[in-house]
Parts: structure tokens; C-alpha cells; sequence
């Protein structure tokens, strides 16, 4: 079993079993990689790797950003968080793991619910509008 550790602030160490990748892995060495995986998806569900031992996941499939869309093939909820602008320093690219965990939540359907669901995201930005809008559309097309 594969194992790295991750420093994310403002998370202390965030830990993601990578077993499930058949590609080798290194540890992230820039604060935005990490970030970048701040936000896993567990058999489908959004899971904060600041918040979950990777050890308690054992068997489960474990997907990070790379696992959701490449270049020239982007996931639809990549696509329209830069088409909507959504997607700009980087810090908030846990917000599209969360996004595209939310698309398989029972959440209502209005910007409101959307804000809800996405409260525990960080957007250094300002850029909330913007992601708001990229789920929308997303989810309007599902």
C-alpha cells in the first residue's frame, strides 16, 4: 500500500491513500498541489482529507482531482468552472471535488442550496459568483 502525507494549511497533515492510482505517486511539494487534495471523493462522496485517517478507507475507491478529467478532457464541472471564470488562483480547486460530489446530493436546486452545500470551500478570490454559476450550469445539463 501506497502512502502520502501531505502539509496543507490550514490543515495540518492531510493523508491520501493512493493505492487505488496504478500510476506511482510522489508527495505534492507546493502549497497548491496540496490543496488541490484537501477535497477526495470516497466511493463517491466528498471527504476532507484534513478531517479523514486515509487508513479508515481501506478497500474503498479514492479519487483526487487527477482522477476526474485530464487536459484536452476535462470533467463538464472543470470545463465550466473556467468558462464561468470560477477557477483562478488555484485555491479553491477542492471546491470542484466538492462540486462534483454535489451533483449525486440530494440539494435543492436554487444558487441558495448551491452556497449551502458549498459553504466549507474557500475561495481566496472572491470568485464565489462565479463557482455558483459553473455548478449551476453543470447541474442544469445533468
Amino acid at each position: 500500500m501506497n502512502w502520502i502525507l501531505i502539509h496543507a494549511p490550514p490543515c495540518s497533515i492531510a493523508c491520501a491513500n493512493i493505492s487505488v492510482s496504478p500510476a506511482p505517486r510522489r508527495a505534492a511539494t507546493t502549497a497548491s498541489a496540496a490543496r488541490a487534495r484537501s477535497m477526495f471523493h470516497v466511493d463517491g462522496r466528498r471527504v476532507n482529507s484534513c478531517l479523514s485517517l486515509a487508513a479508515t478507507h481501506e478497500g474503498e475507491a479514492i479519487t483526487m482531482i487527477e482522477g476526474i478529467g485530464r487536459p484536452g478532457n476535462l470533467h463538464p464541472m472543470q470545463a465550466a468552472f473556467v468558462e464561468h471564470d470560477g477557477f483562478q488562483c488555484g485555491y479553491c480547486t477542492s471546491a470542484i471535488m466538492s462540486a462534483v460530489a454535489l451533483l449525486n446530493e440530494p440539494y435543492g436546486h436554487s444558487d441558495e442550496d448551491v452556497k449551502e452545500a458549498m459553504s466549507g470551500n474557500i475561495c481566496r478570490c472572491g470568485a464565489y459568483s462565479n463557482i455558483v454559476s459553473a455548478i449551476q450550469q453543470v447541474r442544469r445539463k445533468a
